[in-house]
């Protein structure tokens, strides 16, 4: 347990010039006093439990998962037509009240719909504040990554021929279950990881970040164009092939379902 005046997450990415190198030294040099303590006796909560701005999200960003959409009940009235790749990134937003920490109930919403979907995403966390980003100075404005679920509400997502409704009900964001520093994991590797779903121990979506059609570094330069990004901001950079409603037959979670992300590093 390392003692700063900076007791939130925030606080740490607002100074993570200052902070981060006293707690990396802390931990080096053994300076602090570390207590272990057993995880059954505290409650993780998301690295940032309320995020300043909506949760902002890109959605199809794997080729993997569009072709597996093509064809799927939801959008079957496309079945007939040509795979289309989006030239420019298709970004949505999820409200701050959407995100949970790890173990926490995902809410059903029961009354408003009868099909919540899994979507495993990494996210990627601001540390600086910026505007009109190159690409190749994205990871100067990268504080860190954790793991996200982009849970979904399928049928109010269809009813209202959109993104947001469906995917911003509130307690349906699991984030985390912590930040890790860019210093631990450098861009190029952050874009090669293995992530992953698993629903009740079954394994639903298997793939890797490096086939994202659009990169990090490419959705922070058209993410920030004419919008200026600030320090925590999350970024939800898009799920692969897997989902529950694309699956033959669809898969929806249900009250008691277990749904557990995994990104390799994180």
């Amino acid at each position: 347990k390392l003692i700063h005046p900076i007791v939130s997450m925030n606080g740490i990415i607002d100074n993570e010039s200052t902070i981060i190198p006293i707690i990396s030294n802390e931990l080096i040099n053994k300076t602090s006093k570390l207590e272990v303590i057993d995880h059954s006796s505290y409650t993780i909560h998301a690295p940032i439990p309320l995020p300043k701005r909506n949760v902002m999200c890109i959605g199809k960003n794997y080729l993997d998962h569009i072709n597996e959409i093509k064809n799927n009940l939801i959008d079957n009235n496309k079945e007939n037509k040509p795979i289309e790749i989006p030239q420019y990134p298709q970004f949505f937003t999820k409200a701050p009240n959407s995100v949970i920490g790890l173990n926490d109930y995902i809410e059903s919403h029961s009354k408003l719909t009868s099909w919540l979907d899994y979507e495993a995403e990494l996210a990627v966390i601001i540390g600086k504040q910026g505007r009109d980003i190159k690409a190749e100075n994205a990871e100067e404005f990268i504080f860190g990554y954790t793991i996200a679920n982009d849970i979904t509400a399928r049928d109010v997502q269809r009813r209202h021929n959109q993104w947001f409704k469906g995917k911003t009900l509130d307690r349906t964001c699991p984030l985390g279950p912590y930040i890790l520093h860019k210093s631990s994991l450098p861009l190029a590797e952050a874009q090669n990881l293995e992530i992953s779903t698993h629903l009740n121990g079954n394994r639903m979506q298997h793939s890797n970040t490096n086939k994202m059609i659009f990169t990090i570094d490419q959705i922070i330069y058209y993410l920030s164009q004419g919008f200026t990004l600030q320090p925590g901001d999350v970024i939800l950079t898009g799920t692969p092939n897997g989902v529950g409603y694309a699956r033959n037959p669809p898969v929806t979670m249900k009250a008691g379902d277990t749904v557990q992300i995994s990104i390799e590093k994180l």
